[in-house]
């Protein structure tokens, strides 16, 4: 048994390990306490692990506020969270997070952090607010390349574009899902160069993973 961390009202409690085997891929699984499941797979080193992620649904009924300032809404408060545990669950924490300025996708982020168990390195850019697709890509340039996984938080309509680079099949992008990447190659600007070169994994969209039962709109 591993001892967890308790941050911010993060998780606490004892949490039971095991190991697993699928021909030559292997997985550390296990339960946290309340019974809730997680798996991680093990996963070469050498992949890089790139993560684009929607804002949080935000709050539409604010007035006063120009559209860079509009909050989250209840909603976008509970599913951001929601989010962040996935991504622990499944081995995707980042070591840095590359954020849009706009007070709704500092909040989603913000509401991340307590379910991992140390903060990213955190760089936030004006320039990720309505960016489009290929700016959003771009912005992973300068991350060090010693840093094996990376999250943009930013917005639509350049998130739906950018995984329209990626999966063909005109992606429906909601709000708090997040496109998931991975490259081969050991260099950012390597990878900005050629993202062709990409594995597409998949667009993870919360209700579809369980974790957003809203009749709401994305």
């Amino acid at each position: 048994m591993l001892r967890s961390w308790n941050r911010k009202g993060g998780i606490s409690g004892l949490i039971h390990v095991f190991f697993m085997q699928d021909g030559a891929a292997f997985s550390i699984g296990g339960t946290f306490p309340g019974k809730q499941k997680f798996n991680f797979p093990l996963q070469a080193r050498s992949m890089k692990t790139i993560l684009f992620m929607r804002h949080a649904k935000s709050d539409w009924e604010q007035t006063g506020v120009s559209d860079h300032d509009r909050p989250l809404n209840a909603r976008g408060k509970r599913i951001a969270p929601a989010i962040g545990l996935y991504l622990f669950q499944h081995a995707l924490v980042p070591e840095m997070v590359i954020v849009s300025t706009a007070r709704r996708a500092q909040e989603t982020l913000e509401l991340m952090l307590p379910n991992w168990p140390t903060r990213p390195d955190v760089v936030s850019q004006r320039g990720l607010y309505m960016a489009t697709g290929r700016a959003f890509f771009q912005a992973i340039a300068d991350v060090p390349d010693q840093m094996m996984r990376v999250l943009v938080i930013g917005h639509n309509p350049g998130m739906t574009a950018l995984a329209g680079m990626f999966d063909r099949t005109s992606p429906h992008f909601p709000t708090a899902a997040v496109l998931h990447l991975r490259s081969s190659k050991t260099e950012w600007a390597e990878i900005v160069e050629s993202p062709a070169n990409c594995e597409f994994v998949g667009l993870l969209r919360p209700k579809e993973l369980g974790l957003d039962t809203s009749a709401e709109d994305d």
